[in-house]
Parts: structure tokens; C-alpha cells; sequence
């Protein structure tokens, strides 16, 4: 038989489903229980096209080359959840962009599992870029990230790579939204200014145009012309 607290409890909580307070279930038994996969990401396809969870997921079993299981769920304004049985798995999809569906790219996050998909930010494509033509004496990892940064915003350096090979390689996520420019030319110290090569890499449909891989209405304002 339920104790007077327990039943002052129950009461409480029904009274706080007719008002706005929020229901603390945090206390309450197996409230720290968690589901069996150990990683996430939020992925949004940004094609135009109809698809479903499932459709989504047979695409990328057949890319992904993984260790194990992973799992597809809609959620809301099409976000989607991809749960990974393995961290290390979730962590290869993540470093190994950008993806691809139906031939439009899909915008793909680190998520954990917790908050509300739709308050990430979710308009930043993840990839590798390689850099070219840095002065060698300027090639240190806060020159590299300065550089970088025109790139996208610096994520991490491929220092196993530089050290192999002197080849400088960033990881950056770079704004749907702004074009894609391969090179630059920069001021990187007083009377040093170079023209900066990058190379994205798996970069596609990138327009010749304006540099942008989406446009906004379908076609892009700067056809016939030489953006950069």
C-alpha cells in the first residue's frame, strides 16, 4: 500500500500536469537510465526531394562501412537521429564528410542525445581541406588555423600528416550559406602576401558560378559570370 508521502507525492505531480510547472521526474527510479547506443549525430538531408527514415538509412549502410548497427529516426522540421552502437563508429561518420543523399548534401551534427534537435544549429557542412602554397617558415599551427579559418571554422589540424609529410590539412565546418572560394589571397605577416589554395575535399556540385554547392531558389543569381 502506497505511504501518505508517496500518495502526496502523486498528488503533487497531478496538480502540476494542470498548471505550468514543470514535472521533476529526475528523482524518480531508473531516471538515469539511458538508451543502449552509445553516440549520436543529427543529420539533415538538404535535398528536395521525398524520402523517409528508412530510405535515408539503407543509403547509408551502403556507404558507411561500419562496425556495427546503427539506427534512423525522424524527428521534427527534417531532422533526423542516427544512433550508433559504437562511439568509434559515429566518430568515423563525423571526420569521414561530407555526405551525400539523393545528390544534395546532408548537414550532419554532433548531437547527445539530450536536447531538443531543433536547438542545434544545424548549417555547417564538416570536411577536410587541404592547403596549399604557405610560406614554410609561416607554417606553425596558429598561422595554419588563421588560414584555416577563411576555410571555415578550424575544428582540428592533421598533425600526423604534417609531420609525415610537411602536407597541411584541416578538418573545418564551413557555412552552408557562404560560397566556396579555392583560393585567397592573404597578408599572413608584414610584406608576405600569398594567393592561398584550398582544396575541399569530396566537395560536390560546388557552382563555378558563385561558389555555393545550394542555391536558394533552385538557380544561381551569378549564371554566366565569374564570381571568383
Amino acid at each position: 500500500m502506497a505511504t501518505i508521502d508517496e500518495v502526496a507525492a502523486s498528488f503533487a505531480s497531478s496538480l502540476a500536469l494542470l498548471g505550468d510547472d514543470v514535472v521533476d521526474l529526475s528523482k524518480m527510479s531508473g531516471a538515469d537510465t539511458r538508451r543502449e547506443s552509445q553516440a549520436y549525430l543529427l543529420a539533415r538531408p538538404l535535398t528536395s526531394k521525398p524520402f523517409t527514415a528508412p530510405d535515408l538509412q539503407r543509403h547509408f549502410k551502403r556507404v558507411w562501412v561500419l562496425n556495427a548497427a546503427f539506427t534512423v529516426q525522424e524527428r521534427a522540421q527534417k531532422l533526423f537521429v542516427i544512433a550508433f552502437d559504437l562511439r568509434k563508429d559515429r566518430n568515423k561518420v563525423l571526420k569521414g564528410g561530407p555526405w551525400y543523399f539523393q545528390r544534395a548534401p546532408v548537414v550532419i551534427h554532433d548531437y547527445d542525445g539530450l536536447k531538443s534537435p531543433t536547438a542545434i544549429q544545424m548549417d555547417e557542412l564538416f570536411l577536410w581541406v587541404k592547403i596549399r602554397n604557405i610560406p614554410p617558415a609561416l607554417e606553425v599551427k596558429h598561422t595554419i588555423m588563421n588560414i584555416a579559418s577563411v576555410a571555415g571554422r578550424f575544428l582540428e589540424w592533421d598533425d600526423k600528416l604534417f609531420k609525415a609529410s610537411g602536407a597541411v590539412r584541416v578538418h573545418v565546418a564551413h557555412q552552408i550559406a557562404k560560397p566556396f572560394f579555392l583560393t585567397e589571397t592573404l597578408k599572413l605577416a608584414p610584406g608576405v602576401i600569398e594567393e592561398i589554395s584550398f582544396f575541399f575535399e569530396n566537395l560536390l556540385g560546388r557552382c563555378h558560378d558563385c561558389g555555393l554547392i545550394v542555391h536558394e531558389h533552385g538557380t544561381c543569381q551569378l549564371a554566366g559570370k565569374n564570381a571568383h
